[in-house]
């Protein structure tokens, strides 16, 4: 839709500023270019178009730090077995089997399940990146993307490796090219797998591409106690004392999963400015462990929120994880008073943002910023009373408040019709083929 200024009114908005404010009775007005040009008591004269949620709070759009997003199409394929066996003996021998236009049709399926739980921004790494691009433009949403790279189990060498990043990297300066405004919809990102998958010739090729070319690295580390001791066996040092021997550490790098860590780990991590992609169920359901949250937020580190992939969780929703992280992190350390919902709010939000590197763009709702917001719908019963607008989101609020999902205030998903710019029924169909295609050859 095309509007010159629009505003919209909500009875709560939660702005994941930098003081946590908490607005009540306020308009959002929207811009032509889709940012927030001001909050305010009053309506301005200017506006063309209002909406007005008198029942309900507006909120950033979360920031999915870590996926695999067309996975979708592999949920439930195996469940219940490690992380090694799951990948090795059922994932992979699947994911040979799929096509550029099944990793689109998997790419708007998992979009449409993400906007359904509020999620406007995830970053991503998978291979036939170039079709999730096209998926994340058609949906009007916001898209980190890496093209996973490795070299150790494929055979392939450095070179060649890196030869399919910058390959992906061509095809969205092209993408970009022809519409320049896909330039705040979608960013490239390195995408090293991990430490294992990668030798060192590749790691420290992509350290210097990232550096010159002024990019981020996106790479899972230290996700599992095989990895954390076949590194110790093999070179004496952890996974992350491996990548900081390598001088590949820093601000830039956003370091998924990061469960298997030592003291001297995350005085790394917080000296070098690694951002950590916290994935909880994940995590807890492939048995890989906790990562040390707590202990990485008293460091000063910045931890984001993340889902995964859906066929290591199974969903996308980051109402599951925030309760997630928030219940996990007390049972484990039997103190109630860590990862309070404050700042599990914040990790899904503004955190989030700040791990991307995008934290000037969005994750807060403040003026300047792109209008990514969600709207929640507080005529749920479960939201009565309200005591603490951090506390129902956490502990309470699930993704069936939400009402409606704004990108750029655009409208993007509602609760009637689902994603409002695809059809979701073909989408659910031709997934559904694939499924069938890859199960039975």
């Amino acid at each position: 839709m095309v509007f010159d200024v629009r505003a919209i009114f909500a009875r709560i908005i939660v702005t994941c500023d930098s003081s946590m404010r908490v607005l009540r009775d306020h308009w959002i007005v929207v811009d032509d270019e889709g940012r927030i040009s001001c909050i305010c008591k009053e309506l301005p004269r200017d506006v063309e178009e209002k909406i007005e949620y008198g029942h309900h709070i507006v909120m950033p759009g979360f920031v999915n730090t870590h996926t695999h997003v067309p996975m979708t199409i592999l949920r439930g394929l195996k469940d219940d077995v490690d992380l090694k066996t799951w990948l090795e003996q059922y994932i992979f021998p699947a994911e040979a089997k799929l096509r550029g236009d099944d990793i689109y049709y998997g790419a708007l399926h998992g979009i449409a399940e993400m906007l359904s739980s509020g999620i406007t921004t995830f970053n991503d790494m998978y291979y036939f990146e170039g079709r999730i691009a096209q998926a994340v433009a058609e949906a009007g949403v916001r898209a980190v993307l890496s093209r996973g790279i490795l070299d150790i189990p494929t055979g392939l060498s450095p070179e060649a490796a890196l030869k399919k990043a910058h390959g992906f990297l061509s095809r969205l300066e092209q993408l970009w090219s022809r519409d320049p405004k896909l330039r705040d919809r979608i960013w490239f990102a390195y995408g090293p797998h991990a430490p294992y998958t990668c030798s060192r010739e590749l790691l420290q090729a992509v350290r210097e591409e990232a550096s010159r070319r002024k990019f981020r690295i996106h790479i899972h580390l230290a996700e599992t106690r095989w990895e954390f001791e076949k590194f110790k066996r093999e070179t004496g040092m952890t996974p992350t004392e491996y990548l900081e021997s390598l001088g590949f550490l820093g601000p830039d790098v956003m370091a998924a999963h990061v469960v298997w860590t030592t003291d001297r780990d995350l005085d790394i991590l917080a000296r070098r400015g690694v951002k950590v992609l916290h994935n909880p169920t994940s995590n807890l359901k492939l048995a890989s462990g906790i990562a040390r949250v707590p202990d990485m937020l008293a460091r000063g580190i910045c931890v984001g929120l993340a889902t995964d992939g859906p066929a290591s969780n199974n969903r996308l929703d980051m109402f599951r994880e925030m309760l997630m992280a928030a219940l996990i992190h007390k049972g484990t350390r039997l103190d109630p008073k860590v990862m309070d919902a404050k700042t599990v709010v914040r990790m899904a939000t503004i955190e989030g943002a700040r791990c991307l590197g995008l934290e000037d763009k969005l994750g807060s709702i403040e003026p300047g910023k792109f209008a990514d917001l969600v709207v929640l719908d507080l005529r749920r019963p479960y939201c009565t009373p309200m005591h603490d607008v951090y506390s129902l989101i956490v502990y309470t609020m699930t993704s069936d408040a939400v009402e409606a999902v704004y990108v750029g205030g655009e409208l993007v998903w509602e609760r009637e019709r689902g994603p409002v710019r695809f059809d979701l029924e073909r989408v659910l169909e031709k997934v559904e083929e694939v499924r069938h295609r890859i199960t039975q050859t």
